[in-house]
């Protein structure tokens, strides 16, 4: 009865397929019972190892379909001699709840290996989670440092007529009261005394025009509803080509007088460490292997670089040597045909004069 089988001795999970190695210990084969008899019977052997190597290859790892069409195939075992050797060839195999034949030994060795895949695709994982967060975080900083401030201490808010009046009436008090008392006195009066006039206080002593509220001309009332001048625009204190840079996408970037080189080793690197969180000294080697696998082209690795800003790659780095491989094979093939081309055309420019 089924129920009274034993349970399968690896996970219902393990599966090594892809893995194409199986580990094989000599001297424990050497010194084993189904050795000694494929050395009566060297054709045993062989059909042992296939055994072996198709259940590794098999989900679960270790097992067989009961079938003796299925075993003899796997064996590479004729059909016809297959009914003589089956029960010398699956000597020690059990059958399983699962309906499934498993070689206890094959099965130790795929429980280890099965636990090694499980915890590469762990650390796998883990370490692409990590460069997830630093590369989101990265993201995060540049777009911050790239905001400019909403106020600056360059620009100040302009003098409003209230300001201009009330200088010009401490001034006229003070030159009202120099006249008796003497000019010296009055204007250390009109400004505080022992202090040197500011810009922003000449400007607002100077006599000014008076100011028209208008839509038109740009000219707005404060809370108080006195008249304020408009201000200047505020400026970044960032070089061009930065601000630039900070702004512009690869596929917006055209550099002067076409030096892509410049460009790949500035903006293309700059990309590459924003998108891998890494610094862009690092991945200078990566631009120079890539440069060349595509014969020292930099507007064609530049252009695979723009590609994968504007699809937002997840693994730019992969993603980038897939696409230089694949552009670097089609290169080589019509490079291919070219030299045919210009072979034949020599072998009958030869002919001709012959």
């Amino acid at each position: 009865m089924t129920d009274a089988l034993p349970p399968p001795p690896v996970p219902a999970d393990c599966d090594l397929r892809g893995l194409p190695f199986m580990p094989l210990h000599i001297d424990r084969l050497q010194k084993s019972k189904a050795w000694l008899r494929c050395k009566r019977t060297p054709a045993l052997a062989f059909y042992l190892l296939n055994l072996w190597m198709r259940a590794w290859q098999e989900a679960p790892a270790s097992s067989l379909e009961d079938d003796d069409d299925v075993l003899a195939d796997a064996a590479m075992c004729p059909p016809s001699e297959w009914a003589t050797v089956r029960d010398e060839a699956l000597r020690g195999w059990t059958k399983c709840s699962d309906g499934r034949l498993y070689n206890p030994t094959v099965a130790e060795l795929a429980r280890d290996a099965w636990e090694e895949r499980v915890k590469y695709r762990q650390r796998t994982e883990a370490a692409r989670r990590a460069r997830e967060e630093k590369r989101n975080s990265n993201v995060a900083e540049n777009a911050t440092e790239a905001k400019p401030p909403r106020k600056s201490s360059v620009t100040e808010k302009a003098p409003t007529v209230t300001t201009s009046v009330t200088a010009l009436k401490g001034e006229g008090q003070g030159e009202g009261q120099g006249e008796c008392k003497g000019k010296g006195q009055g204007e250390g009066q009109g400004y505080l005394e022992g202090s040197v006039p500011s810009e922003r206080t000449r400007a607002a002593s100077s006599p000014a025009a008076p100011v028209v509220i208008s839509p038109g001309n740009g000219v707005s009332s404060d809370s108080e509803g006195d008249p304020v001048l408009p201000q200047p625009p505020l400026a970044l204190n960032l070089p061009s080509d930065d601000a630039a840079a900070i702004a512009m996408r690869l596929c917006d970037v055209s550099p002067p007088g076409g030096d892509w080189r410049k460009a790949l080793y500035r903006q293309g690197l700059d990309y590459l460490a924003r998108a891998t969180g890494k610094k862009p000294d690092r991945m200078r080697g990566f631009l120079g292997a890539q440069l060349k696998a595509l014969q020292d082209d930099p507007r064609a690795v530049f252009d695979i670089l723009a590609e994968a800003e504007q699809r937002e790659v997840a693994e730019p780095v992969a993603w980038i040597t897939r696409a230089v491989a694949t552009r670097a094979g089609s290169s080589g093939q019509q490079q291919a045909v070219a030299d045919d081309k210009a072979l034949m055309e020599r072998i009958d420019k030869a002919m001709t004069r012959a």
